[in-house]
């Protein structure tokens, strides 16, 4: 039987009345045209077609977004033509429900030189956790895949299970993902989402679980995984959670980050992850920042031969690879967590240089071969 909600996750699901948002009235934004080719924009996964030279701009909440028409059909279309946010290089599909700085928003694109922002019915959300939850999409413009949208009552699961771990005083550990019939506040509601979720202890606010996770190879996963479309998100008794919805196996090999990614990060999370990615440091706090191939379950066992990191010079002269350590389903660095969360997985010893392109390379047996690409690391 699901518990009731409060505080937090009622303001999330129902909300309280923000600026835009104290009338159903839908709120038109104008839609101007913009030079896409100046932008440099490519199309991320799951999209088809040329990107085409002009499209338009529109300002959601104080962000730029970038709209192209890639179906050739009157007017744009969500999930048929592309969407981009101002700084990130990929066009991923427009969604129907854009989780935005400041609200959650239906996009409607009916009315000629405008775009309607209009509040979906009982589903208003709190700016505050909101302005968190939003980075989830900025991760995932920078990866190139799908963006996701909040479900309220999968926040509520959060938090049934945030309660239970506070009442039971199960604060650190693996530990934390469970929930045992008979004791207080244990509902099955709660307990799948525990099983499922990013969960992140003695957490100031879920902006900064979201950043950890984000750095990390087995909670950055679920951040990017193509597949996900909704997420329920927490913060209480500063525990953060983080819930993706429906998650299913890929069907083509994920990487991550995306090739011709940019602004990556250079180092591991600071708070380290467990199970331990890399035995030997302390749970991969002081390594870089993680490169990895999500696996179809048709190819987790397939060997990985080698994997590899290198700078990539402007000279063209030959750069001396990262060290690093590789790990696979096949032959995992961390005997503990064997599945390797169905990654191939580069992580390397020390955090990356900044501003620089890097070439990945992953050699596999079987019919994968050779996997290369490029990235580029940000500022820090």
């Amino acid at each position: 039987m699901k518990r009731p909600l409060s505080s937090l996750c009622l303001i999330l699901a129902f909300g309280l009345p923000s600026a835009g948002q104290s009338v159903k009235k839908p709120k038109p934004v104008k839609l101007r045209t913009a030079n896409l080719e100046k932008q440099e924009l490519r199309l991320g996964r799951d999209l088809r077609g040329e990107v085409p030279k002009r499209g338009f701009s529109a300002k959601i909440d104080g962000e730029t977004y970038f709209f192209a028409d890639l179906d050739n059909q009157p007017g744009l279309t969500p999930r048929s033509d592309g969407i981009a946010l101002r700084g990130y290089p990929f066009l991923v599909p427009i969604p129907s429900l854009l989780l935005a700085r400041k609200g959650q928003w239906e996009l409607d694109f009916s009315k000629n030189g405008h775009l309607l922002l209009k509040v979906p019915e009982g589903k208003k959300v709190s700016a505050k956790l909101l302005r968190g939850a939003a980075l989830v999409n900025r991760l995932r413009f920078r990866a190139g895949v799908k963006l996701v949208a909040i479900d309220p009552a999968a926040c509520e699961d959060c938090e049934s299970h945030i309660d239970y771990l506070t009442v039971n005083r199960v604060t650190s550990g693996m530990g934390m993902h469970s929930e045992m019939k008979g004791r207080a506040g244990y509902t099955a509601e709660g307990a799948k989402a525990g099983q499922m979720s990013c969960l992140f202890p003695a957490s100031p606010g879920i902006e900064d679980a979201i950043m950890n996770w984000s750095a990390t190879p087995w909670h950055g996963v679920p951040l990017v995984d193509p597949t996900v479309a909704k997420i329920g998100v927490m913060w209480k008794n500063d525990i953060s959670m983080l819930y993706p919805l429906d998650r299913a196996s890929v069907k083509a090999p994920f990487l991550h980050p995306a090739s011709g990614a940019t602004r990556i990060p250079t180092s591991f999370g600071s708070r380290g992850e467990i199970p331990n990615p890399m035995p030997g440091t302390k749970n991969g706090m002081g390594c870089g920042f993680p490169v990895f191939i999500l696996l179809p379950p048709s190819e987790q066992n397939t060997r990985l031969v080698s994997a590899t990191l290198t700078p990539v010079s402007r000279s063209g002269k030959g750069q001396k690879t990262v060290p690093g350590v590789a790990s696979s389903p096949s032959s995992p660095a961390n005997p503990a967590w064997p599945t390797n969360s169905g990654l191939a997985l580069f992580l390397p010893k020390a955090p990356l240089a900044p501003k620089t392109r890097y070439r990945a390379r992953f050699e596999f047996g079987g019919s994968l071969g050779v996997v290369e690409w490029e990235f580029q690391t940000g500022k820090r």
